[in-house]
């Protein structure tokens, strides 16, 4: 299929057409890193889809296909007409919809409905049926007149009802808000892993295979490239300088009958008298992709800051919900402390740092030792998703693959469907959830959030309420970019910029006592 050109094809079901869609060209190619700076991958640009009743022939009607054509082009909305109106056939056609997101290149589960004159009450009556068979809201169905007759006059006529049944209300969801240099890097990854993990119409064993694969892929390629911390294998100046081991360690002090599971330590070759301080960096991968080996830069960080650097693994959320995660980087951290002589590290030049979900999990550690009376030098996070609330305006950002409905379904599996948005979680969960007075103590932060994240607002906020329980902190709001951005765009400026402001503030972390 030629990227470059609107395509308008049949869809079958069961052997039989029984509708059309309108495909419109994706020229804008994204190329997104999953964890490793090394690991590419190239993907397009995904879009929305709108469900379009119409009692007409469609597929006959070469003014009506051209004007859908001109729509689906200028929005880059995938345009799907069912045949059909009994709700059997539109189910199947958006199950078909569904099922077939990752090839058509569509945000899943970003459907509007739209609907011509005359097919009103259809179109009414099937958005009931869906929100009932799919338990979802969908926006009201929108109206709008079509004339037969030339492109033109059709593209008019349907331009506002597109535009409100399948855009963000937020325009910083367009890549055209990136910087120059991170706009192939829009896209975080990890939307389809997400996506596949959290569908419980595949069986649990089945998508435990499927995410084992995924994760041995992404090891091996990056092991073709020469880089395996655990054989302290590297393509920088840091080959050689340490290798990562692995530990087994217990349950927490909040659960110490919990079982055992894995911790990484990454002790550098060289002994010394003196004790070095320690990375403790919590992995992300929304929850299922928190694999050591595809963190190269473990062995990095050992060297650049003459440090001990350790990290827990923690059980996905195909094997168990919080607090289960919080417990066990809970667990790797005192098990790090307990073995402070061992590994040769001072306990008290210790810094937390994160990424994506893996800063949610660093920070909510620092509100769990703060209960425990013990303050870390400081909490470094990188993009941080902090909020199971989606009622801000970053929030309608709603393109990304890090975005506010990834962040809800994700979610969804870490605390349950019918647990989000409730106030049974404090910040140990999602930290903001805190008040000022459960920030009052906590170690210094450092937060760093892209303008285009939908966590932006949440980030803001929570910041605020530090300033306003006195604790040191510094949030940077990176603009152009999105969620993972920086992180995943190795090699522009913009990221060598971003990662020298967070390698500084690590560094002020381990030179500096910032606690007050």
């Amino acid at each position: 299929m030629d990227e470059k050109e609107t395509i308008v094809a049949e869809y079958e079901l069961d052997g039989k057409p029984a509708g059309v869609y309108v495909d419109p060209p994706s020229d804008v190619e994204m190329t997104y890193i999953q964890c490793p700076p090394s690991f590419a991958e190239t993907k397009i640009n995904p879009r929305p889809a709108v469900i379009l009743f119409t009692p007409d022939a469609v597929m006959v009607n070469d003014g009506r296909i051209a004007g859908l054509k001109a729509i689906a082009e200028e929005r880059k909305t995938l345009i799907v007409c069912p045949a059909e109106f009994e709700d059997g056939h539109l189910l199947d056609s958006i199950d078909w919809l569904l099922d077939n997101a990752g090839k058509l290149n569509v945000i899943e589960g970003d459907v509007g409905f739209a609907c011509t004159e005359g097919a009103e009450e259809a179109a009414e009556a099937f958005r009931a049926v869906a929100a009932e068979e799919y338990e979802a809201e969908f926006d009201p169905v929108t109206k709008f007149e079509v004339q037969l007759g030339t492109a033109s006059e059709a593209k008019d006529d349907m331009a506002p009802a597109v535009v409100a049944a399948a855009t963000s209300e937020d325009e910083r969801n367009d890549p055209s808000w990136a910087h120059p240099e991170l706009r192939d890097f829009w896209a975080a990854g990890n939307a389809d892993v997400v996506n596949m993990c959290c569908d419980e119409s595949i069986p649990l064993e089945k998508r435990q295979k499927r995410l084992s694969k995924m994760i041995r892929m992404s090891c091996s390629m990056l092991a073709s490239q020469g880089v395996d911390p655990f054989g302290g294998k590297d393509t920088t100046d840091a080959d050689g300088f340490g290798k990562l081991e692995t530990f087994t360690c217990g349950g927490c002090p909040e659960e110490p009958e919990g079982a055992e599971h894995e911790v990484y330590a990454l002790i550098p070759e060289k002994k010394t008298r003196r004790k070095r301080p320690a990375i403790y960096f919590v992995m992300g991968g929304c929850f299922f992709m928190q694999e050591p080996m595809l963190y190269p830069q473990l062995l990095r960080w050992a060297k650049q800051y003459d440090a001990v650097v350790v990290t827990p693994r923690y059980s996905t959320l195909l094997d168990a919900q919080y607090p289960a995660q919080v417990n066990e980087c809970h667990a790797g951290y005192q098990w790090m402390i307990d073995n402070a002589e061992e590994l040769g590290l001072d306990p008290d030049r210790v810094v937390l740092f994160g990424l994506s979900t893996g800063a949610q999990l660093a920070l909510a550690l620092a509100f769990r030792l703060k209960r425990y009376g013990i303050t870390p030098r400081g909490c470094v996070l990188a993009d941080p998703m902090i909020e199971d609330r989606f009622v801000y305006e970053s929030s309608k950002i709603v393109r990304d693959a890090g975005d506010a409905r990834l962040a809800r379904t994700m979610f969804a599996g870490y605390v349950g469907e019918e647990n989000l948005g409730s106030d049974e979680f404090g910040p140990e969960a999602f930290p903001n959830r805190a008040t000022v007075e459960d920030c009052a103590g906590l170690c210094p932060l450092f937060i760093h959030v892209g303008e285009s994240d939908q966590d932006r607002d949440p980030v803001m906020e929570f910041a605020g309420k530090c300033y306003a329980a006195k604790v040191p902190c510094s949030t940077h709001v990176w603009y152009g970019a999105a969620h993972a951005t920086l992180w995943n765009s190795s090699g522009s400026s913009m990221s060598e910029r971003f990662f020298d402001v967070l390698h500084g503030d690590i560094r002020d972390c381990l030179t500096y006592d910032l606690r007050r």
